[in-house]
């Protein structure tokens, strides 16, 4: 990971990439999740919470920074 002019963190692997990696980890998370009971509703709810929950969180901790 490297640094742009701007002072954010910038990531050498693409972003197509790295969004295609998140997605196949995602649905692999999905998949074991709905093996052990969860419905696919419970499951897409908790992710976007979660994704939600994670986006404030490195907000919160850019403005920390700053």
């Amino acid at each position: 990971m490297s640094v742009d002019s701007l002072g954010n963190n910038v990531s050498a692997i693409p972003q197509s990439t790295t969004r295609a990696r998140v997605e196949i980890a995602m649905l692999e998370m999905v998949e074991n999740l709905q093996q052990e009971g969860f419905s696919i509703e419970e499951i897409a709810l908790a992710l976007a919470d979660a994704s939600e929950d994670y986006v404030i969180l490195l907000a919160n901790e850019k403005v920390s920074t700053h």
